[in-house]
């Protein structure tokens, strides 16, 4: 059997912008799966649990990544602009969808988790930064 393997590594602000993009489809997954009218049908909470680690994964992979900072500062709408539509507050049948407090809400709670001292504060500014850009 002839194998191939295309390696496709990216870093640096592609791995943040696909890291929060990931985060922010999960966010809306689960403010979705979390409407009464859904919940009360499924069982919800190993796919709350799933989409939970999930959005924290991919915001521990995103906060981790050396090149964040400067991803965070110089980004541009055109950067954040697919983000910012996942994460815009929807009418369903049912009731309204926003995403943006689970995400919001997870990355404070990852921060505050994963960083203690200075670096918290440091992140805390940069997270502030972030949200101030996706702010819809």
């Amino acid at each position: 059997m002839d194998l191939k393997v295309n390696s496709i590594a990216f870093q640096g602000k592609k791995e943040v912008l696909y890291a929060l993009t990931k985060a922010a489809q999960k966010s809306k997954d689960f403010e979705y799966y979390n409407q009464p009218a859904i919940a009360s049908r499924i069982p919800t909470d190993r796919l709350h649990a799933a989409q939970n680690a999930a959005i924290c994964a991919y915001l521990d992979m995103a906060l981790r990544d050396s090149e964040f900072k400067s991803v965070v500062v110089k980004a541009k709408d055109k950067d954040l602009s697919y983000i910012k539509q996942l994460l815009a507050p929807e009418m369903t049948e049912h009731s309204l969808v926003e995403p943006m407090k689970k995400f919001s809400k997870t990355l404070n709670e990852t921060v505050n988790g994963n960083y203690g001292g200075k670096a918290r504060e440091t992140m805390t500014a940069f997270i502030h930064e972030l949200l101030q850009k996706l702010k819809l």
